[in-house]
């Protein structure tokens, strides 16, 4: 199961961004939201996440899956990872 690191630094990569602000102004926001986003304090919306995915060139489905994930606590955390692997094996 791939971080929101992942995600970032693939989009970077893909696009050919050095650094977070570069990513940050491409996706229209004020300096820093990136590193908020690898820190867990924030997490992206659904619109920005499929914008990083498909920067990064990653299906869009698994984005918003693992984004439901990484927000999700308790059971409902569990059930998503049993989605994903589930998903994986399919």
């Amino acid at each position: 199961m791939k971080t929101i690191s992942d995600y970032i630094e693939a989009a970077k990569n893909r696009q050919g961004f050095v650094t977070d602000a570069d990513l940050d102004y491409a996706l229209g926001f004020k300096r820093g939201m990136i590193c908020r986003f690898r820190k867990e304090t924030v997490y992206p919306t659904e619109q920005t996440m499929i914008k990083i995915a498909d920067m990064a060139d990653i299906s869009i489905q698994q984005a918003l899956l693992e984004l439901s994930y990484w927000k999700a606590d308790g059971a409902a955390k569990v059930a998503y990872e049993q989605i994903i692997q589930n998903l994986a094996v399919a």
